[in-house]
């Protein structure tokens, strides 16, 4: 048996700041903050930010696996 995987490659949609924070209060959305931990340090984090690094998502896994699963259906607004 084999197993075909096809990947769709789209362009993400862009958004305003104020769009997302809308999207967020209203429970529509939750803001992702993709950067590595050495430019959180750096610049901060929004306060209603989640902190996954995009190298985590590219990799194990680690902290993405269990927030995916805990957000199934929610929009991810990713910064």
């Amino acid at each position: 048996m084999v197993t075909a995987v096809v990947l769709l490659k789209a362009e993400p949609a862009r958004i305003t700041p104020q769009e997302a924070a809308e999207r967020v209060a209203a429970g529509q959305a939750v803001l992702v903050d993709v950067r590595e931990p050495a430019e959180w340090k750096d610049t901060g984090v929004v306060t209603t930010a989640h902190t996954l690094a995009l190298s985590d998502l590219r990799g194990a896994r680690e902290a993405w696996r269990p927030f995916l699963e805990a957000h199934k259906g929610v929009e991810l607004i990713l910064y």
